[in-house]
């Protein structure tokens, strides 16, 4: 993974107006277990182009290194761009849990178990 990082890194950087670069170099990088660094190629593709797909990870990459607010946010931009799916809605109660707001994680999760019993 770090070769292929690495190479799309440099693409990436050479073609800085392509969100496919930026977006396949943040997943390389989560790949490699660089979860930090998956963080600013993620906000580069999401700023050039905004996808449903890259907007969940970066939602789990904010969770992941302790923005658990972020990435709330990206979950609800998320819930506005397509309906709801089950991992979206455990994915905000756990976030919600973590925000120590556990009325609404409760709401959530019930949700999600009602949703698909």
């Amino acid at each position: 993974w770090t070769v292929a990082a690495a190479a799309l890194g440099r693409f990436a950087a050479e073609n800085r107006w392509d969100a496919e670069a930026h977006g396949m170099l943040a997943l390389e990088l989560l790949q490699g277990g660089k979860t930090q660094a998956a963080l600013d190629p993620l906000d580069r593709a999401l700023r050039l182009s905004e996808r449903a797909d890259w907007l969940r990870q970066r939602a789990l990459v904010r969770f992941a290194v302790g923005n658990p607010t972020a990435a709330l946010a990206d979950c609800d931009r998320l819930a506005e761009m397509q309906p709801p799916d089950d991992d979206l809605v455990l994915m905000r109660s756990v976030i919600l849990g973590a925000l120590s707001r556990h009325h609404d994680a409760e709401k959530e999760l019930t949700r999600a178990i009602t949703a698909s019993p």
